[in-house]
């Protein structure tokens, strides 16, 4: 085999190995950016969702809450709408934690995203720490 032969060669499989490593790093970066999308998604319709239940709360409209989460569930990539209240709300029944997650938020008031990779969904779970006036209605 003469000497520019193997240099072809050996420049055939350079640029396979290159084009290969490029088309694994965009697949990365692809999904990296479908990732931030779906939890800037999730970020952005928890907002709207806890300014919705504040209005219904604050109007005394709870009786609507299943139709409205009900309704919202039909919205596409939304795969459950669920309250959860604390123990502190015994009279209310229906809206009990479902896991430790939930149990998580209660306790510590603080906000939890959970990604789930098998899925690609993002579960946010968000407190709504009520303030004490509230709490009178």
């Amino acid at each position: 085999m003469k000497l520019g032969q193997k240099f072809q060669y050996a420049m055939g499989i350079v640029l396979v190995i290159i084009l290969g490593m490029s088309f694994l790093w965009t697949k990365y970066r692809e999904n990296q950016l479908n990732d931030r999308s779906l939890e800037s998604s999730a970020t952005m319709t928890g907002a709207l969702l806890k300014q919705v239940l504040d209005d219904f709360m604050a109007n005394g409209r709870n009786d609507e809450l299943p139709d409205f989460i009900s309704e919202t569930e039909q919205i596409e990539g939304i795969n459950e709408v669920r309250i959860i209240r604390s123990n502190l709300f015994e009279d209310i029944t229906g809206y009990e934690p479902k896991d430790d997650l939930d149990r998580e938020v209660l306790r510590t008031g603080e906000l939890i995203t959970f990604f789930d990779n098998e899925n690609k969904s993002f579960r946010k779970i968000i407190p709504f720490n009520a303030e004490l006036e509230c709490l009178d209605c």
